[in-house]
């Protein structure tokens, strides 16, 4: 966002082949799993932190969508 013309293109080549369309459909497979299986195990977490969960749980969800590494 903070550079211009030329400059921006690069970044944004490389950016844009993880927002094709194939690319966000392919998503669906690896998140909906992660995403119920987190939300099942937050039904007995007493008093919890949304926050910290959800910060882990987008963390969890980019290393394995993005970078292919499952923790």
């Amino acid at each position: 966002m903070l550079l211009d013309f030329d400059e921006h293109l690069h970044p944004r080549r490389i950016l844009q082949h993880a927002f094709a369309n194939d690319a966000r459909r392919s998503y669906h497979s690896v998140l909906a799993p992660h995403v119920r299986r987190n939300l099942l195990e937050w039904e007995g977490v007493e008093n919890p932190r949304m926050h910290h969960l959800f910060k882990a749980l987008t963390l969890d969800l980019a290393l394995e969508t993005f970078v292919g590494v499952e923790l």
